[in-house]
């Protein structure tokens, strides 16, 4: 599973140096990858809202910022901490066009699940009669 996650963070790497190379690249995929995972907890809190009728809004603003926070700072050590996804990064630029290809495009539905799921999610919460 780490090693999906790196190849995600790698190609995300990739994806921004061929836009424009000015040094930020790893930040840039850093971020991207932030937001996907806050994307992915805010969508645990909707499904958690539907299922129980408790949602992560009816806690203090403080815990919004923890799981921000947790989040950050995860992949911050996962990724650029000693900077270990270089040593991925290598095997990943060791491979054939045809394997890189194939996760350029597992990483972009990768995304796209992700953006899916959280709409998916926010059109199932939409759909309740909260006036009960």
């Amino acid at each position: 599973m780490a090693r999906l996650y790196h190849r995600l963070f790698y190609q995300l790497h990739c994806f921004f140096s061929d836009i424009n190379q000015e040094g930020w690249e790893e930040w840039k995929a850093l971020i991207f990858v932030n937001t996907l995972c806050i994307l992915l907890v805010a969508e645990a809190g909707v499904w958690l809202l539907i299922f129980t009728g408790v949602g992560l809004s009816d806690e203090p603003l403080w815990v919004d910022g923890v799981l921000v926070g947790a989040c950050t700072l995860g992949n911050y050590a996962f990724f650029l901490h000693e900077d270990r996804w270089q040593a991925y990064a290598r095997q990943f630029r060791a491979e054939a066009a045809p394997q890189q290809r194939r996760a350029a495009w597992g990483a972009f539905a990768a995304v796209l699940a992700v953006l899916g799921s959280v709409a998916g999610a926010f059109y199932c919460m939409s759909r309740i009669d909260w006036g009960h």
